[in-house]
């Protein structure tokens, strides 16, 4: 160790210094841990990620070598790991090639959609016309807690009560109750959704709601007043909207030339099969090793088996599919089958040689062999006896085992003081401040 760190110290100093070409500065090798080479660019990377709680207090040259003492601590965890055979632990390859695939499909993602997504001006104002984003609305309401008591409130409405006095009787929002229910402020629908239904925005000035359902009960909302929303207030958030709304549209349309293109087709017998060994065991198919070859779908490619699906449905999503036959091809179609087009794609892509993708995989595979190190030599190992345990808590009990004061917060956060001083003295006079936070945050 100490050899390598004064090799180190030697490259780092000649290469702050050199003023050559910056690319060629970054190539330099300022470590080496068996066949593991760190780059001064991969140094400096690492530098400028690690958290401001954990940035070492020295500067310049001293800083940069408490940073690469950790990067070479960390491979020679992972030639650790690799010795003790880690690396061929079957969950941990599982998990590895699982967070690989996801990452080449996002990266897939990126390249023939992300990138071609443009949201103009004129989209945004379309979207705005189209879903009524123009306006905001005042209402007045009562909340009440069982459907049952909503049907009676609008009994004696439709007899002639008006609402204000029925909101007097019935509201449990006790802080609009004594204004017949009148909510002193304009929702937009983005916020009415949360607060009292989207369906006040297809009401007219003066029309009473039928009962609508949220999550503490039931509104009977009246609409009172309504004014203009400039588009400028819509705009920031629109260009996300529609970003994604474009991503799921040009996802499914991709998913579908590819599909085509790659003339998939079902074998029926295959599904048959793992249908039956589904039905026989409620922790998945048990396939034998000939069984797990068998086609589940072939395509222009190559194929999927019952082995890629039983392999990729796992543990809980087992547990969702069970032996539901049409939940089984459910999966298998919106699950398994695009994954398989858009790996496909991704390699045809060059994306499986990607130097980001592979620089991100072996980081990736470093880590899960640190956790798995970790555990071998330090949980594993561990063994607490009874008696231990009982004398470190006859030791402490009175000052680290005590059972901590339960406290619940309710949060309103509004826009103005003015705003949430009125909301104070409503609390202050007994009004239920969760249904205010509900109200109003």
């Amino acid at each position: 160790m100490n050899g390598t760190m004064r090799i180190v110290s030697i490259w780092m100093v000649l290469a702050i210094v050199w003023g050559g070409c910056g690319q060629k500065r970054e190539a330099l090798v300022v470590a080496r841990v068996g066949d593991r080479e760190i780059t001064l660019g991969e140094l400096w990377a690492f530098e400028a990620n690690v958290p401001k709680a954990f940035k070492t207090e020295k500067s310049g040259v001293e800083g940069l070598k408490d940073y690469l003492q950790t990067m070479v601590d960390r491979e020679f965890m992972v030639l650790g790991a690799r010795d003790q055979g880690l690396n061929s632990d079957e969950s941990l390859v599982r998990k590895l090639e699982k967070e690989k695939r996801e990452k080449i499909i996002q990266a897939f993602y990126r390249k023939e959609i992300g990138s071609k997504i443009q949201v103009t001006e004129e989209e945004m104002r379309r979207y705005f016309d189209e879903e009524g984003l123009d306006r905001a609305v005042k209402v007045r309401h009562i909340s009440v807690k069982t459907e049952e008591d909503a049907r009676a409130v609008l009994k004696e409405i439709e007899q002639g009560r008006s609402f204000e006095d029925v909101a007097r009787k019935w509201s449990l929002d006790k802080s609009t109750a004594e204004q017949g229910g009148l909510l002193d402020r304009f929702y937009t629908k983005d916020e009415a959704g949360r607060a009292i239904g989207e369906d006040v925005f297809s009401m007219e000035i003066g029309q009473i709601s039928e009962p609508i359902q949220m999550p503490r009960g039931y509104e009977i909302v009246q609409l009172v007043e309504e004014k203009p929303v400039p588009f400028e207030y819509w705009k920031g958030r629109l260009v996300g909207t529609l970003r994604r709304k474009k991503f799921r549209d040009e996802r499914a349309a991709l998913l579908e030339r590819l599909k085509a293109a790659a003339d998939f087709r079902l074998n029926r017998e295959g599904m048959n099969l793992l249908l039956a060994r589904a039905a026989a065991s409620r922790t998945g198919p048990q396939l034998s090793e000939q069984e797990r070859e068998i086609s589940l779908y072939e395509y222009k490619e190559g194929r999927i088996t019952l082995g890629d699906f039983v392999d990729m449905a796992r543990g809980r999503v087992w547990r969702f599919i069970g032996t539901d036959p049409a939940k089984v091809m459910q999966y298998a179609e919106q699950q398994i089958v695009p994954e398989r087009l858009l790996l496909d794609a991704a390699r045809r892509a060059g994306l499986y040689e990607d130097k980001e993708i592979l620089a991100w995989a072996e980081r990736k595979e470093g880590d899960l062999l640190i956790q798995a190190l970790r555990k071998v030599e330090v949980k594993d190992k561990v063994a607490i006896s009874e008696e231990e345990i009982r004398a470190e808590y006859e030791k402490h009990k009175m000052d680290l085992y005590v059972m901590p004061e339960e406290i619940q917060l309710d949060e309103i956060l509004v826009a103005t003081e003015e705003e949430a001083q009125r909301l104070l003295e409503q609390i202050e006079n007994g009004a239920d401040m969760a249904q205010l936070a509900e109200q109003h945050t």
